[in-house]
């Protein structure tokens, strides 16, 4: 059989035990809420700088693209400007194959006139019709 003092003894033990128990326990979840908000600090300044990080990757994939189909437009104006200077010297390597055609005898006799353009035929016609005039005045 277990005296009364032996119960006294284990009582006094439990009651010192549980006080301590109760003071780590209470230093526990001090230290969890003190952890649980400097988490949520740290969270919280980490969303911040995610949210104006993902605002600044937005706005500089805005610009990208707007550079991007700036340059597209760009290509797309140079080849269809390269398209009608190709369309010009085309038109006028044709033009000058039926002048040559047509004022190959000139070219032959020694009479090298650049004919490159109808501008120039109108011009060169121009002076003959002047000379004419001024024969005909006596």
């Amino acid at each position: 059989m277990i005296s009364d003092n032996t119960l006294e003894t284990v009582n006094i033990i439990d009651s010192e035990e549980s006080e301590y128990e109760s003071d780590d326990r209470d230093d526990w979840r001090s230290d969890v809420i003190k952890g649980h908000f400097e988490t949520s600090k740290m969270v919280d300044e980490a969303l911040s700088g995610l949210k104006e990080t993902s605002e600044d990757a937005q706005d500089l994939l805005m610009s990208t693209i707007s550079v991007s189909d700036m340059w597209n437009s760009y290509q797309d104006k140079f080849k269809l400007a390269c398209k009608k200077l190709g369309e010009r010297i085309e038109a006028d390597e044709r033009e000058r194959e039926e002048m040559m055609k047509k004022y190959g005898r000139v070219f032959k006799r020694g009479h090298h006139h650049k004919l490159s353009t109808n501008a120039t035929i109108v011009r060169q016609q121009a002076k003959f019709i002047r000379k004419e005039r001024k024969s005909m005045n006596f």
